[in-house]
């Protein structure tokens, strides 16, 4: 009997193998190069999503203070340091549709409703849940037109300062108008005042548009998101926009560094919402009617 000859048969498998596997290098070493992607094109890796990147933030070398970018003043508070102060005039186009409006719902109230009775609500925070508030953007008739009237925490410690200025304004005004204001607005803002000791009172009437534009839009349009609605019944599309993901950590930078650049994007991102609230508002009631 043989001995050596199992011996021989595995030592044979294992040099088949090792010229096969020669030849697939040498195949690979000897295959064209891939072409290269043109200039500019995105190059995705196949473990990787594909979404196209987010722009790049601004460049940390550089800080352009809030002042320079966003006109405003500077506004006194009873409950610590003062606030920024932000004020526009939202333009013609509410200046007849909104009181048009306002007439029609009126027919729900005891008493007619006037553009002094109501106050348009859309605010930015730090994150969901009771994360902190910084800036409570609200549209509101004064001097005989309708004024965007955004207050802005400048830190941290100017949170109470702006939740006190507008527990002031609603406590005066009957109707409140939001945007998913009964989900987030008005429970953040709940949650915020009683953080910092403000006293809020809850809105005597408080028109929600999210959930007629669901009874209304949901089986006729992709969804019912304000971007959305604005998009396709506004037919307004926006440029230059910050994304609401990207928004909690501007914030934080601002804070930071001083650096504004971000914070005027957010600013101008609320004073588009608070203008588009009020025309779907008009728009929806009015159609009603």
């Amino acid at each position: 009997m043989n001995t050596d000859r199992p011996d021989d048969s595995a030592s044979a498998r294992k040099n088949d193998a090792l010229r096969g596997l020669r030849r697939k290098l040498a195949r690979t070493a000897a295959a064209p190069a891939p072409a290269a992607a043109p200039s500019g094109a995105k190059v995705y890796r196949r473990d990787l999503p594909r979404e196209a990147p987010r722009p790049a933030p601004p460049d940390p070398g550089i800080c352009i203070p809030l002042e320079r970018l966003v006109q405003g003043i500077e506004a006194p508070s009873p409950m610590g340091p003062g606030f920024y102060l932000i004020e526009a005039a939202a333009g013609e186009p509410l200046a007849s549709a909104v009181p048009r409006a306002l007439d029609a719902l009126s027919r729900g109230f005891e008493a007619p409703l006037a553009p002094a009775d109501v106050c348009f609500l859309d605010i930015e925070t730090t994150g969901l849940g009771t994360a902190l508030t910084f800036l409570i953007g609200t549209l509101v008739w004064g001097g005989g037109q309708w004024v965007c009237r955004q207050l802005l925490a400048r830190t941290y410690a100017e949170e109470a300062s702006i939740l006190h200025a507008f527990a002031e304004r609603v406590r005066r005004t009957p109707l409140l108008v939001t945007f998913n204001g009964k989900t987030f607005d008005v429970p953040s803002l709940r949650a915020r005042a009683a953080a910092t000791g403000v006293a809020l009172d809850e809105p005597r009437f408080h028109f929600d548009l999210l959930h007629v534009a669901r009874r209304r839009y949901a089986d006729t349009l992709p969804d019912c998101r304000l971007q959305t609605l604005e998009r396709i019944l506004c037919r307004r599309h926006r440029v230059g926009d910050i994304a609401g993901a990207d928004i909690g950590r501007a914030y934080h930078d601002f804070v930071r560094t001083g650096d504004a650049r971000e914070l005027a994007l957010i600013v101008q991102h609320n004073r588009q919402d608070l203008l588009t609230v009020a025309e779907l508002m008009a728009r929806i009631v009015l159609c009603d009617t």
